[in-house]
């Protein structure tokens, strides 16, 4: 899992690197943030999915704390299971849920799912990355009610150059700064 930890840390520092290349006050800095947010919310949760697999088969965390299962199921029995439910693809609510189901409280991933800044973080990137990718009315009227608060519509690039809240942090600053925390939740 270290691989994966660091292949994750540095893809988020090349695109942010790359993000230099551009004005900041230019649409294609706008656009490439939009970018940057999806790609870095896609490769979260194919990371937390990993995490996921690698407690589910081995029962022990990469820094090895043990993860009791409730249930106990093999690989290929897991994806019995996922097929059942006619899941192909899991997302993070799907992860949540399953966590909850086969394993005991006290792991990482618990704390994980209970830290509230990283659980606001990540419902606010879910939304932006489900705008970016669909730009469909539902997903836009979800990203105005929840990320804009209601407000008038503004892309999500130039949404992520704005300040967040009364910090002197970017909206991206912060998304970034709790993503490169969840290796160190998970290991």
């Amino acid at each position: 899992m270290l691989d994966k930890n660091k292949e994750f840390l540095d893809y988020i520092t090349y695109w942010t690197e790359q993000l230099g290349d551009f004005p900041k006050d230019s649409e294609a800095y706008r656009k490439n943030l939009e970018i940057a947010i999806f790609k870095f919310y896609v490769k979260a949760e194919k990371l937390i999915l990993d995490y996921f697999s690698h407690y589910f088969n081995d029962g022990i965390s990469s820094s090895g704390c043990t993860i009791n299962r409730r249930i106990k199921l093999t690989s290929s029995e897991l994806q019995k299971f996922l097929q059942h439910v006619n899941k192909k693809y899991l997302s993070l609510d799907d992860i949540k849920r399953l966590y909850d189901f086969f394993f005991d409280k006290g792991s990482s991933f618990e704390t994980f799912f209970q830290d509230a800044t990283m659980a606001t973080a990540l419902r606010e990137l879910k939304y932006i990355r489900n705008y970016i990718a669909h730009e469909s009315d539902e997903s836009k009227k979800t990203y105005v009610n929840y990320i804009l608060n209601n407000k008038d519509f503004i892309e999500p690039g130039v949404f992520l150059m704005k300040k967040r809240g009364r910090t002197k942090e970017t909206n991206y600053e912060f998304f970034v700064s709790q993503l490169t925390k969840i290796p160190n939740f998970l290991y």
